[in-house]
């Protein structure tokens, strides 16, 4: 809907979309056998859904000067519908490794385009008591090595033997659910100040 008012020169336009990209460029994981590891491939469907509103004012201050005025609102949501499919019918995990292979990109039929996954901090996997009952280390607390000071990023869960030894239990790799690389609201001011044949933008 695109809408004009006050001899055109305020304009509201807002604005509903609904669409599917489809064979998107992914990369995903073969089989070893194959002498390789990853492949890059046209497959994968992509469904964005949305909402976009902007408020502009165009106010013309006299011959020489002049000034444009917008403010854009967008809301996205998006959701992957078909993934990289084998021989077999079988959707396969298509990935994408950033941040020199800390950081993985999964995509996934039925979860969102862009999904970040880290491995996690070495966590205590049980609440941890010293001798009095006094609690020393909550669950999901995040477990510092006494060698080193220092927290591991292995995602192992940690406990405490019946004799007193801490032990591991071995962790996921790229287990924790860090977020997603895309905005789900974006909203930006851009103006436009003229002087004669002399413009000044600013977009913030």
């Amino acid at each position: 809907m695109d809408l004009k008012l006050f001899d055109n020169k305020t304009r509201l336009d807002v604005a509903y979309y609904s669409t599917t990209v489809r064979n998107q460029i992914v990369t995903v994981r073969v089989s070893p056998s194959s002498g390789y590891i990853l492949q890059t491939r046209n497959e994968g469907d992509i469904r964005n859904q949305g909402v976009e509103l902007s408020v502009g004012y165009n106010w013309t201050i006299n011959r020489d000067w002049g000034w444009k005025t917008n403010v854009n609102f967008s809301y996205n949501h998006n959701k992957i519908e078909k993934t990289y499919t084998d021989k077999f019918g079988q959707s396969k995990e298509m990935v994408q490794s950033i941040a020199s292979g800390k950081v993985q990109i999964r995509y996934n039929e039925g979860d969102a385009y862009g999904d970040i996954y880290v491995t996690d901090f070495a966590r205590w996997k049980e609440d941890v008591k010293d001798d009095n009952g006094n609690l020393i280390h909550k669950a999901g607390d995040i477990y510092i090595a006494e060698g080193t000071g220092k927290p591991a990023i292995n995602g192992n869960l940690m406990y405490i033997t019946q004799a007193g030894k801490v032990k591991a239990e071995k962790g996921k790799k790229f287990g924790k659910y860090a977020g997603n690389m895309n905005a789900d609201y974006q909203l930006s001011w851009s103006n436009n100040f003229r002087y004669k044949n002399f413009n000044l933008y600013i977009l913030i």
